[in-house]
Order: C-alpha cells, then sequence, then structure tokens
C-alpha cells in the first residue's frame, strides 16, 4: 500500500510543493502512512465511535496538524463533547456532522 501512495505523493510533491496530501485509506492508519501524506484520516467513524477511540501509541510521535477525524450521526447536544474527545485523540482537523457515513456527503450538516 505505501509503495502506491508513494508514488502519488512524490507526483504530487515535484509538481505541486506547497500541495496539502490526505490520505485516507478506510482503515486505522499505521505510522508508515506518514511518510506518504501530509496529513492522514486516522478516523472516520459514529460520535460513539469517537469517544471510545484510543489513537495509537506511535501517534504521540506526530503533531496534531497531521490527523483528521471525521466523525458522523453527532447529535447537536453532543457535538461539544465530541469535538472535545477529537482533540483529546489529538486531531488537529475534525470534521462532525449529523450526517450519516452512509450518505455522508449527500448533504451538508444541519
Amino acid at each position: 500500500m505505501a509503495s502506491y501512495y508513494g508514488v502519488l505523493w512524490n507526483y504530487t510533491r515535484a509538481h505541486h510543493d506547497n500541495a496539502t496530501f490526505v490520505l485516507e485509506i478506510g482503515v486505522l492508519a499505521q505510522e508508515c502512512s506518514m511518510n506518504v501524506s501530509t496529513i492522514i484520516v486516522n478516523l472516520e467513524a459514529y460520535y460513539f465511535d469517537e469517544m471510545e477511540f484510543t489513537p495509537p501509541a506511535w501517534t504521540k510521535n506526530y503533531p496534531p496538524e497531521r490527523f483528521w477525524h471525521l466523525v458522523f450521526l453527532t447529535p447537536l447536544n453532543l457535538l461539544d463533547r465530541v469535538f472535545k474527545k477529537a482533540v483529546e485523540n489529538r486531531a488537529g482537523h475534525v470534521l462532525i456532522t449529523d450526517q450519516d457515513i452512509i450518505d455522508k456527503y449527500s448533504a451538508l450538516p444541519s
């Protein structure tokens, strides 16, 4: 996997020096993913999964700005708690929505 994304990373960096390369592979990323991305999505889940999530120990080797959490089906009354937990889980970027993960980009959060 890393070799595939490595080719994309090298191409992007060669042609767009200041580009941000976000890697979202659909599973919990391994540390080797940090070598082929600017930011990795290391959580894409429902709000209750965020509340139970513990990031891998290796994530402490990198600044939070390298991690992005996508959190779905979040009730409005839990927005603040979910955001604080994402920050506690070392997410430098957070998308929180009330939309379902299955149909995640069909509408803006309400």
